[in-house]
């Protein structure tokens, strides 16, 4: 995404990826850890746990996020019809997760998981709100700064090897 990105600017007479300033990198190497954080627990959760599990966890994040959002950023709280139809959903996903079995490293992942989503949402939110650069901008810097954190997890967990068992890598 990032190259696409690099190569689509360059191409225009103007481009939208302006030169990341100091205060912009500090913002964008917690929106980075965040993101890479929050992606690595969601793989994480979907291998100890199952996807329904995962899913169920996701679609209360909607009324926790209105919450945070209100408290963190300064924004209106869902109306009371909103706020109604989030605790229907809560209420609908909380029968599913108490009728199934999870252990300890999968409620573990979940939670990490969960935990990043949220601080990721409200701070993503903060950190495109006071940014200076372009929405272009903003993605090819994310995803430009994403691949060494990723290319080192992968290391250090032995994904890389399976690329090397992969028909796309072999020549036939």
């Amino acid at each position: 995404a990032a190259l696409a990105l690099y190569v689509k600017e360059q191409l225009k007479s103007r481009s939208g990826i302006q030169k990341l300033r100091p205060a912009e990198l500090e913002r964008f190497l917690v929106v980075v850890v965040a993101f890479v954080v929050t992606l690595f627990a969601n793989m994480q959760a979907l291998h100890h746990s199952n996807v329904d599990s995962v899913i169920c966890a996701r679609m209360t994040a909607p009324l926790v996020l209105s919450f945070l959002d209100y408290v963190c950023l300064g924004r209106e709280l869902p109306s009371k019809r909103s706020l109604f139809a989030l605790v229907g959903v809560i209420v609908s996903s909380s029968s599913f997760l108490s009728n199934s079995y999870h252990d300890a490293t999968a409620l573990v992942w979940i939670s990490v998981w969960y935990c990043g989503l949220l601080f990721e949402s409200i701070y993503v939110k903060f950190a495109v709100t006071v940014s200076e650069l372009t929405t272009v901008g903003q993605s090819f810097y994310q995803n430009i700064m994403s691949i060494g954190p990723f290319l080192g997890i992968a290391w250090a967990t032995g994904e890389l090897t399976y690329f090397r068992h992969t028909s796309f890598f072999q020549v036939k």
